[in-house]
């Protein structure tokens, strides 16, 4: 489908991690916004200023939820934080190609921070949108502290919800008495027992290498193995 671009509207923001914000844009034209779950919108932020951020929420919905933290503190992380309800944004949308294959293999998701976010889309779209799917979706999502995880809600709804998915939340620097996974979601590579699976990779440039690196060195075919980079 073709971009395009458009005025929109903040409807809602929402500081849902430490420094992470989510906001929702309606177009101010108002209808729905047709995608395909994994695309992104680049948000026109001054002149000659643009970002891009992956969109969480689902087609079909009035809004488009992009979420981005802002540790960084350059324009896009000034917009997220300085966001406010009613402030109007032009972007060009839907653009991308980091979307699901079509497919019967499993797709198992490696994300850490913000590369979650796609795959909230993907996986909530497969599940609820599409439906009565038996294909198998296992998503490993790595954060550094307990107060940078957000889409926890939904992601352990739709474990419990459908059996064909699974949930693996890992914490790399969590906090004394942590009770759940601890450490780097690499380590669920070793544990796979099949390698006839599509892989989804979302994440720092250096996590996406490794993690690309170590599946194929596993015996996933490189052409099975699909990543988008959050420089």
């Amino acid at each position: 489908m073709e971009f395009k671009t458009f005025k929109g509207r903040i409807e809602q923001k929402e500081e849902v991690a430490l420094k992470t914000y989510s906001i929702k844009i309606v177009d101010s034209e108002g209808g729905t916004f047709d995608f395909t779950p994994g695309q992104f919108a680049t948000l026109t932020l001054g002149e000659n200023v643009k970002r891009s951020y992956s969109v969480a929420s689902i087609p079909g919905k009035p809004y488009i939820e992009l979420i981005a933290d802002t540790w960084k503190g350059g324009p896009g992380s000034q917009f997220f934080e300085k966001a406010q309800i009613g402030d109007s944004v032009e972007f060009l949308f839907p653009l991308g190609h980091f979307v699901l294959r079509e497919s019967q293999r499993p797709a198992h998701f490696f994300a850490t921070g913000t590369g979650i976010v796609p795959f909230m889309s993907m996986i909530e779209h497969s599940l609820i949108t599409l439906g009565n799917t038996t294909k198998e979706f296992v998503l490993y999502s790595g954060f550094r502290h307990e107060e940078d995880v957000f889409g926890k809600g939904l992601l352990e709804m739709l474990d419990v919800r459908f059996e064909n998915f699974k949930y693996k939340l890992n914490l790399t620097q969590p906090k004394e008495g942590y009770q759940g996974n601890i450490g780097r979601i690499t380590q669920y590579i070793d544990t796979l027992t099949s390698t006839d699976i599509d892989a989804y990779i979302c994440g720092s440039n250096q996590m996406v290498t490794d993690v690309k690196a170590r599946l194929i060195a596993k015996g996933v075919p490189a052409e099975q193995v699909f990543n988008e980079m959050y420089y």
